[in-house]
């Protein structure tokens, strides 16, 4: 008889872990080894430590459910956090460029809270995605420090990787700028002080 693969699941514990994770992963080998309802809900009850076996115990009602998607989705209730909608509005109503923020990581701050934002059930549905895009987007734009801002707005970029692409290289002219204005002062106030 083959070796079962039960022994290389990683066992949940709770906390700050990944649920998803251990079920898909639990799931995989139920699939491969063509496991019964009854075996899932064990391999899975003896899976959990720490937080999530005290919670298993300590709740009598986890005992009683005897189909495996029930215990799944009351353990997903106790250990899946879902994005709270108010704090991701709040969190994207206050995105602006920080002083030494870099034109990346704005960006990546950006597409992050708006999709927490905007879709956070991660839907692949067309209208949505294209929503979601559009306030990357106008966001992005108004995020930016104004003297960036105006001009990436001039050049009327039509989807976030362009307004992205075009903020780095206003950035990036902007700082070289800075450098000879700094030198052309410089040299100027040591040709007056000969």
């Amino acid at each position: 008889m083959a070796q079962s693969l039960i022994s290389s699941l990683t066992p949940f514990k709770g906390g700050n872990e990944n649920f998803d994770f251990f079920i898909k992963q639990l799931n995989n080998v139920a699939k491969l080894e063509k496991w019964g309802e009854v075996k899932k809900i064990l391999v899975l009850k003896l899976n959990l430590k720490d937080e999530a076996l005290k919670s298993l115990v300590s709740n009598p009602k986890f005992e009683e459910i005897d189909h495996f998607d029930s215990l799944v989705k009351k353990l997903e209730e106790k250990f899946c956090k879902k994005p709270n909608f108010e704090e991701a509005q709040r969190q994207f109503n206050n995105l602006k460029q920080k002083v030494s923020q870099s034109i990346s990581d704005l960006a990546e701050q950006v597409s992050s809270t708006t999709d927490k934002f905007s879709n956070p059930n991660n839907s692949e549905e067309e209208n949505i995605v294209n929503l979601t895009e559009k306030l990357k987007l106008s966001k992005f734009i108004e995020a930016l420090r104004p003297d960036i801002r105006v001009e990436v707005k001039k050049l009327g970029p039509k989807n976030f990787k362009s307004a992205v692409a075009i903020a780095k290289n206003i950035d990036n002219a902007l700082s070289d700028d800075g450098a000879e204005i700094n030198v052309t002062d410089s040299g100027i106030n040591q040709i007056l002080s000969q």
